[in-house]
């Protein structure tokens, strides 16, 4: 994939090479993290995990039902279009059902964790989703892309934006 990305061809092209192609991606989680660290994008690394699954945006056009009622590891984070390292804790984050989400954070270096949670609903046109924490403000995020195996985020905050990429751990 890096050498396709860095010949130059777009991602819709790779992604559309990879569906049309009997493959398969033995991708495991750090695979997908030194993807993400060498800029490959998200929608080329879901046609590696799942070549058939549509983007949020494929769904909502073919008016798919899509749902992020599971739970997601956080994989990666990019603040204004870098990375930030993630690997001193681990956040694993359920959206149920009913409307609610729990969320546990794990500090590795500290050896602490909590937990928190809320109420989340998507926009009418599913393209994003806002939650509503127990304590604190509502936050807004549109969603890139959801799949059975990736959920993709953008949002802002104090002007800055930030892309995040959850993974569905879901047995």
């Amino acid at each position: 994939m890096l050498k396709l990305l860095k010949a130059g061809l777009p991602s819709e092209l790779i992604v559309t090479k990879i569906r049309s192609s009997i493959t398969h991606f033995d991708v495991t989680m750090d695979d997908l993290m030194k993807l993400s660290s060498s800029g490959v994008p998200a929608e080329i690394m879901q046609a590696m995990i799942d070549p058939k699954a549509k983007t949020a945006h494929e769904a909502v056009a073919t008016n798919d039902s899509i749902s992020i009622c599971k739970k997601w590891k956080k994989v990666s984070t990019h603040k204004n279009g870098v990375l930030v390292e993630q690997s001193d804790y681990e956040l694993i984050i359920q959206y149920h059902e009913d409307g609610t989400w729990h969320t546990s954070f794990t500090n590795f270096k500290t050896n602490k964790s909590s937990n928190f949670g809320g109420t989340y609903e998507f926009s009418d046109d599913r393209q994003s989703i806002t939650t509503y924490p127990e304590r604190g403000e509502s936050s807004t995020s549109e969603i890139v892309k959801l799949t059975n195996t990736e959920l993709e985020t953008k949002s802002s905050h104090k002007g800055e934006e930030y892309i995040t990429l959850l993974i569905s751990i879901d047995e």
